[in-house]
């Protein structure tokens, strides 16, 4: 494995991209008929449903059932990503290019954490739901 980096880095020091453009977003939108119309009234309908600066823990608590305090241990782990894949992963150029890597970081993490928590909780003390 190459050099590593921690995830949870502030963003401005962060190897990991902050953003993409989406393919979706790249389209031509339509600019009359049904379709127009169809994504005003989705933009209505969801534009109560924008949140933006959500606490990480209050998202996992109340919504993956994950306990708070689990949460914070989760956040203090440093859990390496092998510095060469975030590269490949950085000049990626399509949104579905970013899928299996994406599963590939995950999985990385995932596993450890699995391991960390393991070694010192049970299965269902890691989540309340």
């Amino acid at each position: 494995m190459g050099d590593s980096s921690r995830p949870g880095q502030p963003a401005s020091s962060s190897p990991v991209k902050s953003g993409y453009k989406s393919e979706y977003l790249s389209r031509n939108l339509p600019t009359e008929g049904v379709l127009k119309t169809m994504q005003e009234n989705i933009g209505k309908e969801l534009k109560d449903c924008d949140y933006n600066n959500v606490d990480l823990l209050d998202f996992a608590e109340h919504i993956l059932g994950l306990d708070r305090s689990i949460g914070q241990r989760i956040l203090q782990m440093q859990i390496p990503l092998d510095v060469t894949k975030i590269h490949e992963y950085n000049s990626i150029t399509t949104e579905t290019g970013y899928h299996q890597p994406f599963i590939e970081f995950a999985s990385v993490v995932l596993d450890a954490v699995l391991t960390e928590l393991d070694e010192s909780d049970s299965k269902e003390e890691i989540m309340t739901l």
